[in-house]
């Protein structure tokens, strides 16, 4: 979700991390919010590449 996000912008990243943490279940919040921030860190090439 992080890279979708990190790519299209297609919501906020604060209405992402928002959202993911009001699903995830409790005590996996600092593992799921450092996910999120790898993917949108992730490169664009690379993750287009990869899905196409």
């Amino acid at each position: 979700l992080g890279a979708i996000v990190g790519i299209t912008h297609v919501v906020s990243e604060e209405a992402l991390k928002e959202a993911v943490l009001e699903r995830i279940p409790a005590g996996t919040e600092e593992m799921n919010i450092k996910a999120l921030n790898a993917g949108r860190k992730a490169d664009p090439e690379i993750v287009i590449h990869k899905a196409g």
